[in-house]
Parts: C-alpha cells; sequence; structure tokens
C-alpha cells in the first residue's frame, strides 16, 4: 500500500515537481473526491470514503443483508427502510441483521437504520407514502421518534471539529429516526431556495453506489493514471524515459492487486480501453472509437461533446453492489474494474449500457444502415433502368 501511496503522490504532486498540469490532477482526484448529491440527505460533494446509505431493497437485491458484510461500509453505513420496510423487517426479525436494524434504528454503531418516508418510482402520487406515514404517527409518538439531522455541535460552518475527527464518517455525527418527503423528490422540501442545497444540518449521506473505502480510492486512482499515460500525446507533458518508468511501476503494482475477478492489470475492461495502435497501447474512448488526446483533459466544460468524463461500465441504474471475498469489504460501481475515461459524446449515448452492450448494438446499426444502403443502390438502379427502357 505504501508503494502505492508514494507513486500516486509523485504523479498527482501538484507544486515544482509536478508532471501533469494542475487541471488533470486535479480531474483524477475529484472522481474520489466529489460524490453526488442525488442520495436521501446527502453531503455537499464529500469524499468517497463517508458515511453512506443504503436503501433495504438493493441490499436484499444484492445479498448484502448480512451485518458481518455491511460492517465492512468502515465509515457508517445507514439501511434506509423506506415507506413499508420497517414493518415488513420488524415482522421478520427473526434473523440477526433484520433483528439489528430493528434495534439500531436512529443508532450510533457502523451499521444503522432510519426511516424514510417518500413517493417512489411506480407510486402514482404520493397517497401510498402519505398513508405509510399515518402509520408511523403512532410509532413516533410512542417512541418518541424525531426527524434525522447532524447533531447540533456537528453543524457549525468551520470544518475543524477536533482533531481526529471527520464530519463525514460515522454513525455519531447524527441523531433522529426519521426522514420525511411526500410532496415530491428527495430533499426537495428542505433545501435552501437561494443555495439550491440542503442546509447544513441535514448534509449527511452519501449515497451507496458512490462509495469506496480509502483503499479502494487509492486503486482507482492507479488505474486511472495507468490510463492517461497511454494518451497517444502523454509525451507533451512527461519526457518519455519517465512515462515508461511509470508505466512499468504502475502494471507491477496493478499486477498485484487482487480482488475477486482477477488482479486489476488483467481486468477485462483495460484492452476495450488501451488499443493496439502502430505497435504500441493508445488509450481510446470505447464508446466512439477515438484516441483521447491528453489536451481533452484540460477541457473543463462538462457539457463539451469532446471533454473527457469518468464512465461506467456497469451503470449505477442497476443497483449493483458487492462483497468481495478476496479483499474482504464492500465495492460498488466506484471500483477500478468498472471505470475508465471516455469522450462526453460517448457517455451521453451509452445510457444504461455496458461496453459490450453498447459495442454490439452499434455494430448492428452499422450492419443495418449497410444493408439499407444496398437497398437503395439497388432501386436507384432498377429506376435508372427503367427509365432508359422509358426513353
Amino acid at each position: 500500500m505504501k508503494k502505492l501511496t508514494d507513486l500516486l503522490s509523485k504523479v498527482l504532486c501538484q507544486g515544482e515537481n509536478k508532471l501533469l498540469p494542475i487541471v488533470i490532477t486535479k480531474k483524477i482526484k475529484n472522481n474520489n473526491g466529489k460524490c453526488g448529491t442525488a442520495a436521501t440527505l446527502s453531503t455537499a460533494r464529500t469524499v468517497a470514503y463517508g458515511r453512506s446509505i443504503l436503501p433495504y431493497h438493493v441490499a436484499v437485491k444484492c445479498n448484502l443483508c448480512d451485518i458481518r458484510k455491511l460492517r465492512t461500509f468502515y465509515e457508517g453505513v445507514v439501511i434506509e427502510l423506506i415507506n413499508d420496510d420497517y414493518f415488513n423487517v420488524k415482522r421478520n426479525n427473526d434473523d440477526e441483521t433484520s433483528k439489528h436494524l430493528i434495534e439500531n434504528l436512529g443508532g450510533d454503531e457502523t451499521v444503522s437504520s432510519i426511516i424514510s418516508v417518500m413517493s417512489t418510482n411506480g407510486d402514482s402520487g404520493s397517497s401510498h407514502a402519505e398513508a405509510c406515514f399515518k402509520t408511523f404517527e403512532q410509532e413516533i409518538e410512542k417512541n418518541s421518534w424525531f426527524p434525522v439531522e447532524r447533531k447540533p455541535e456537528y453543524c457549525k460552518d468551520d470544518k475543524k471539529y477536533g482533531k481526529g475527527i471527520t464530519i463525514t464518517q460515522g454513525n455519531d455525527k447524527w441523531h433522529g429516526h426519521y426522514y420525511k418527503d411526500i410532496s415530491g423528490g428527495s430533499n426537495k422540501n428542505i433545501k435552501d431556495k437561494e443555495k439550491q442545497e440542503l442546509p447544513k444540518k441535514f448534509q449527511i449521506f452519501i449515497s451507496y453506489y458512490d462509495y469506496a473505502n480509502e483503499e479502494v480510492c487509492k486503486h482507482i486512482d492507479a488505474i486511472m493514471i495507468y490510463y492517461i499515460l497511454h494518451c497517444f500525446d502523454i509525451e507533451k507533458y512527461i519526457p518519455p524515459p519517465k512515462v515508461i518508468e511509470l508505466k512499468e511501476h504502475f502494471e507491477t503494482l496493478l499486477k498485484e492487486i487482487y480482488y475477486d475477478d482477477g488482479c486489476l492489470y488483467d481486468s477485462p475492461i483495460i484492452p476495450k480501453c488501451l488499443q493496439m495502435k502502430n505497435g504500441q497501447k493508445i488509450l481510446m474512448c470505447p464508446l466512439t472509437d477515438k484516441k483521447i488526446s491528453i489536451d481533452a483533459f484540460l477541457i473543463k466544460d462538462k457539457k463539451c461533446p469532446d471533454s473527457i468524463q469518468v464512465c461506467h461500465n456497469e451503470a449505477v441504474s442497476r443497483e449493483k453492489i458487492y462483497f468481495d471475498e478476496t479483499r474482504g469489504y464492500i465495492i460498488t460501481s466506484r471500483r477500478p474494474q468498472n471505470l475508465f475515461w471516455g469522450i462526453q459524446r460517448g457517455n451521453m449515448q451509452q445510457q444504461e449500457q455496458t461496453i459490450d452492450e453498447f459495442q454490439s448494438e452499434h455494430v448492428n446499426i452499422k450492419k443495418e444502415n449497410h444493408e439499407l444502403k444496398e437497398k437503395l443502390a439497388l432501386l436507384e438502379s432498377k429506376l435508372t433502368l427503367l427509365e432508359s427502357k422509358l426513353a
């Protein structure tokens, strides 16, 4: 781990000895340093190794209703019991996990839970959520429950909370039992209308799919830098001997890092991104089949079709997270084998498809277009022949 940390520090250095423009090193760092804000009671663009919120139905779907596995969200995880989930879990609390979730509603253990009452996909209006909340009102009064928010001592504007205290980690920084948003759209009711963000006391969680522990973040940085070192024009910024040296160092480390699906160097996604051109491996966007220039990473406008974005092979919307037995912890869509650099226009077209699905569809489209052109050419030939006969 130390060798990898030292190597990353050299490449991501922003001082006198910097290898890459600061815009590029910031882009790499921001990959793990600025999570999205779509989660219930989401934090404002914080690091990936933070306190997470995981909907109960996703945990069930991904076979993660296991306290041993859930505790490997090292910075804390909150299982979100949405609408009927609380009563369903309470009725079936004969297993360890269900019992733990009920007993730790609003708790500060590594794994705790909250109730969310909200309209969900598939609901027509908010009638179901409203009916759920009426049922909860009795529980709220009986158990003296109150809404989820940060503890008052962690609502300061000042980011310094004392040595060793990280506001985005641990379930001891917030309290409460439930969150209610029935009028449509998670977090909308409590957003500051001027700033269009949540007040600080409600900025608590990152989404489960944005989570990656600190070790995984380093693995992600390693593979994303390894890709960048294969830009066809990387030598604009790093001398050729240094590029070769860095590639060898990263290759050695990637060969030593194993997950359940093998070492990172053998990840199936690498050959899709690093393709042989004139005897050299070149960084390509597998979605557009275009070479990626190192200068494309300098484009700051995220809406520019030629800008470079972090893309997912397995889409976030598929709600897939895993317990990796080899590493002994949870991995999500933010994992090194699932991320790659892509051109914005390709990322927009990819939507929920994997690289293979996207490429297959485009091969079929090209084939259909070719067949259509052949048919049009045949019709034009017949039409020309008919016109000549009529003449």
